[in-house]
């Protein structure tokens, strides 16, 4: 059981750095993206890892591994901030290969539904507890 602990870890770790190293890279206000970079992203791996990221992170995942999915939300944040690479981040023509299954920006729209869900159970937990107490 540690082994595997200490392999997610390092595993975590090692995605982390590449992921930041690609966002530090397409955010850079010195730089501007060009349709042919956008192009190589929609063709790339990274599009598909990133949906994978928050189509499968609940939220405890997400908690577990808080840093790589910072580095995620960075990514999109230094995609978002291109005008040429923002397309990456919405539905994608299907002649694109790897084959978009879910828009990272739907994707991220329900998991902030879903926090606006348990932000709201957490509030009216409060109150409850603060009805009680009065």
């Amino acid at each position: 059981m540690t082994a595997y602990l200490e392999n997610s870890k390092l595993r975590n770790e090692q995605i982390k750095t590449l992921i930041d190293i690609c966002s530090n890279f397409l955010g850079s206000k010195e730089w501007e993206a060009s349709d042919e970079v956008a192009n190589i992203i929609l063709e790339s791996a990274l599009l598909p890892l990133l949906e994978q990221a928050f189509r499968n992170g609940s939220w405890l995942d997400m908690a577990k591994a808080a840093e790589v999915y910072a580095s995620y939300l960075a990514l999109t944040r230094s995609l978002a901030s291109q005008p040429k690479l923002a397309k990456c981040l919405v539905e994608v023509d299907p002649r694109y290969k790897p084959t978009q299954r879910d828009p990272v920006n739907k994707l991220l729209a329900k998991l902030n539904d879903l926090a606006e869900i348990f932000l709201g159970c957490l509030r009216q937990q409060e109150v409850n507890k603060q009805q009680k107490t009065d």
